[in-house]
């Protein structure tokens, strides 16, 4: 593939990964990178040192798409109802701010690949296809 591809993942990433998911994040992103044109979208916030290593480590364009938590009572709940069965994490995010800051990312890509299932739920409405969304870290029923 020559091309541009987006990867959206959920926390930033380093040449020494000290975790399990930091070590398959990074290889992900190389080999992403070494395929196409690579632009990475991080879910949460990242500090401008982190954002300029990222950019540095993978010749790639960083940006931050923070997910806040969303207002607390009824509001929250009808949120967290939303998606029965979908994991917590998706129900405490702020869904139009993380819209809204991914939007303002998005652009013409080959390929988005989603790290995460709770961020591709989210994200969706304002992802362009093809999709691909990395189910590695999913517990099954």
């Amino acid at each position: 593939m020559t091309g541009r591809a987006l990867v959206i993942v959920g926390g930033p990433s380093t040449d020494r990964p000290t975790s399990g998911v930091g070590m398959r994040r990074h290889h992900l992103l190389r080999a992403v990178g070494r395929v196409a044109d690579l632009e990475i979208l991080v879910v949460g916030e990242l500090d401008d040192e982190a954002r300029s290593e990222m950019a540095s480590l993978y010749g790639a364009r960083v940006g931050a798409a923070p997910s806040s938590a969303p207002p607390s009572g009824a509001a929250a709940l009808v949120r967290g109802m939303r998606h029965p069965g979908s994991p917590t994490r998706v129900g405490r995010m702020d869904w139009p701010a993380l819209r809204r800051a991914a939007r303002s990312w998005m652009s013409t890509y080959d390929l988005t690949l989603v790290e995460r299932v709770e961020d591709y739920l989210i994200l969706r409405p304002v992802l362009e296809e093809p999709i691909v969304v990395d189910l590695d870290d999913r517990e099954s029923e």
